[in-house]
């Protein structure tokens, strides 16, 4: 997909959002997507789960990161290397306590506590598009395409209001699609989910 047409469909997302439903609403719904990522077999087999913290635009999955630490599973946090445009994942024990604001206000870790590649079964990944294949358009900086493309085995799970669905996102070479998608409404997963380590495990 050309440059151009990612950036039509980001100004076209954000209208939507803008337009789509009230502050108290898109809570409701990151309420329900959140209990569609946790009723997952994945959710419950995974170990070590890497989420995200969510800005005032993406879905909420505060309650899933809060289930993550109750079930005893290990939290995993991103932070953003903004030198090599990519992110670190992080071991977090204590949201609360564990994070500040970083990168474009985005909650980070304070401390970075890397863990390795292949401790990691699953990542939630936000996004402004997703197509019904699982590919993303991102923020464009690319820093989850740089880091997703080290992770072939874990299962990349895409997270976003239904809204920000649409039929076909022609993807770019370093473009990394989801295994998995899940909104208020839809659960999708593509060809790929199968061959994730995850997925072997269930």
């Amino acid at each position: 997909m050309e440059p151009n047409q990612k950036q039509f469909l980001r100004k076209q997302m954000k209208h939507l959002f803008e337009q789509s439903a009230t502050s108290e609403e898109r809570a409701r719904i990151s309420d329900i997507i959140s209990y569609n990522i946790m009723e997952q077999s994945f959710f419950c087999t995974a170990l070590c789960i890497m989420v995200y913290c969510p800005l005032s635009d993406e879905v909420d999955i505060m309650p899933v990161i809060k289930k993550i630490i109750a079930d005893g599973k290990k939290l995993i946090v991103p932070k953003t290397d903004v030198e090599n445009h990519t992110i670190i994942p992080c071991l977090v024990v204590n949201p609360e306590k564990d994070l500040s604001s970083g990168y474009s206000g985005i909650l980070e870790p304070k401390a970075v506590r890397p863990v390795s590649y292949g401790q990691i079964d699953v990542i939630l990944v936000p996004g402004r598009v997703f197509d019904r294949s699982g590919c993303r358009i991102g923020r464009g900086v690319g820093c989850y395409d740089r880091f997703l493309r080290n992770i072939p085995g874990a299962l990349k799970v895409g997270v976003a209001f239904d809204f920000q669905l649409v039929d076909r996102i022609e993807p770019a070479e370093h473009d990394i699609c989801m295994d998995m998608l899940i909104t208020e409404k839809t659960i999708l997963k593509n060809e790929n989910f199968e061959k994730t380590t995850i997925h072997k495990k269930n």
